[in-house]
């Protein structure tokens, strides 16, 4: 998992780029899941 961030781009587009970055940093914000139901990204 070492694609710098101008490559993941280049193949994923900027959008899911932007939230790969923000997971590898931490910075994701997610809402829980369970109960059949899955965790939701918080924007």
């Amino acid at each position: 998992h070492s694609v710098s961030y101008q490559d993941l781009i280049e193949v994923v587009g900027e959008r899911i780029g932007k939230v790969i970055q923000e997971a590898r940093q931490g910075k994701l914000v997610l809402t829980a899941g369970g109960g059949g139901t899955y965790g939701k990204v918080v924007r």
